[in-house]
């Protein structure tokens, strides 16, 4: 099974929620309840004009209320920590699997038996990773363990002895 990111499953879970169907227009159904809601891919869309209700629906209303709740709810990217969070909300807190295995969510419950699986790098993406790595530690003033002579492992020893520290009350 290929490693899922945490986006298509959001936005399939959204889907899910709203019960919309492939080929129909998704629309932000302003659940600020829902931990998902931050990270809502169809955020800020109004209902699609076939499906507002003929009376009583204003357009400019509906607008200015879905601007407030994305000022009290600000916009995140779709995380693993918060597919984690939806499935705690809906399995209520148990820490129990919940066997929903048609949940888009499902691949990143935090409940699975030796945790979620993780991407492995290989090939080109594993020394770009490991490249990126090295320009950041660079960045930040860490010097990049990158000689094959410095071996991992304790620092070495002071030659000089250090006179143990006293405590006295």
């Amino acid at each position: 099974m290929a490693n899922p990111t945490a986006g298509p499953a959001v936005r399939a879970k959204c889907r899910e929620c709203l019960g919309i169907e492939k080929g129909q227009k998704a629309y932000d159904a302003g659940c600020v309840s829902c931990v998902l809601y931050a990270c809502n891919p169809f955020r800020g869309q109004l209902l699609p004009t076939g499906q507002r209700p003929t009376v009583g629906y204003d357009e400019t209303a509906e607008t200015a209320r879905l601007a407030v709740l994305h000022a009290q709810v600000p916009k995140r990217q779709p995380s693993v920590s918060l597919c984690a969070k939806h499935c705690w909300d809906c399995n209520g807190d148990s820490r129990e699997d919940c066997g929903a295995t048609t949940c888009p969510l499902f691949p990143f419950r935090p409940m699975q038996e030796g945790g979620r699986p993780r991407k492995q790098l290989t090939g080109e993406a594993l020394e770009t990773a490991r490249e990126r790595g090295r320009e950041l530690a660079a960045r930040h003033g860490h010097e990049a363990n990158n000689r094959p002579d410095s071996a991992p492992g304790p620092p070495a020893q002071a030659t000089e002895a250090q006179a143990p520290l006293s405590l006295s009350l």
